[in-house]
């Protein structure tokens, strides 16, 4: 922005750098779609086995309280990471039980997931530091590529984006994904084919749970470098919402990922950039806008396993 003044009066004329407008809101949209990516692929995998996890905001918190919280008092983000992704595995054992053995409701099982990681993260929270934020942020972050004075691209955008590739190719390309693909359409015939339903179905909670676990450390020790309440932000759920607008389709998923990673950032982006100011209660409101009126206009094109948070049982 320039003011001239030209004897009548002062004009201001608002001049943008191209470069600037592009990678200041591109870097910080690749960065907020990270966890929007693992957990929206994750959710797509374990929907197509006919599992449904609205858990994943909990988890995503207190994973995120873990890795937050081993990598400082350690030293050590690798071993904040793994003890995320231990969460994610204990999680997974749980709701697996609960699912397959017990044959608990899905939806309630997840409701269940949800207050336990909630309320674990708090507690851990005020149990190590008294507070409710932690009294310091990291002193580093996971690696990655900086791009010029504009912020940096965390390597595990690339992994999350070859976790969705790599799922694509997995559903879509090979035996075991058809596998899964037709346990969450009729567990039933899949089962009269010799396929045992609780063991893939063990697997993909698995491999979910750990994906989750992975997008809530990213959020603590890299993207925002300490742990806050409540710092996901409805993140879990956007990605359960992504499932729908992907189609069940790990790809689309990539794609929804950075577009909703987009809308996260460009709050952020008009006020420092742009320069425009306005309620942060609004800021917080624009992703579910978002979400809603994408869904709104996907819903009815779209259709989901026929057997996704069916109980089954053998007869």
């Amino acid at each position: 922005m320039e003011e001239i003044n030209t004897g009548e009066g002062v004009k201001i004329i608002m001049t943008f750098d191209i470069t600037l407008i592009f990678f200041s809101i591109l870097v910080p949209s690749l960065g907020y779609s990270v966890p929007l990516i693992l957990a929206g692929t994750a959710e797509v995998i374990l929907e197509r086995s006919g599992v449904i996890n609205i858990g994943m905001e909990g988890l995503m918190l207190v994973s995120a309280f873990v890795a937050a919280a081993i990598a400082y008092t350690s030293g050590s983000l690798i071993l904040g990471l793994l003890s995320a992704l231990g969460i994610g595995l204990i999680f997974a054992i749980i709701y697996s039980f609960l699912i397959l053995s017990l044959s608990a409701d899905q939806i309630i099982a997840g409701i269940g997931l949800y207050l336990l990681g909630t309320g674990a993260s708090v507690l851990g929270l005020y149990a190590v530091f008294h507070a409710a934020i932690m009294p310091f942020a990291l002193p580093e972050t996971l690696p990655g590529i900086q791009v010029y004075t504009y912020g940096k691209i965390s390597y595990l955008f690339f992994v999350s984006v070859a976790v969705s590739i790599a799922a694509y190719l997995f559903l879509f390309k090979t035996k075991a994904g058809l596998v899964v693909r037709a346990i969450g359409e009729s567990p039933e015939a899949a089962d009269a084919a010799g396929t045992s339903i609780s063991r893939v179905r063990f697997a993909i909670i698995i491999i979910d749970m750990l994906l989750v676990s992975l997008a809530g450390a990213y959020l603590s020790i890299d993207l925002n470098p300490r742990f806050v309440q409540g710092m996901t932000n409805g993140t879990g759920f956007i990605a359960l919402a992504m499932a729908a607008f992907a189609n069940w389709n790990p790809l689309l998923a990539l794609f929804g990922g950075i577009l909703f990673g987009f809308t996260e950032a460009l709050p952020l982006w008009l006020s420092v950039v742009i320069g425009v100011s306005y309620p942060y209660q609004f800021t917080n409101m624009i992703p579910f806008i978002a979400v809603i009126v994408v869904l709104a206009g996907v819903i009815r094109r779209v259709r989901a396993p026929a057997a996704v948070g069916r109980i089954f049982k053998r007869t």
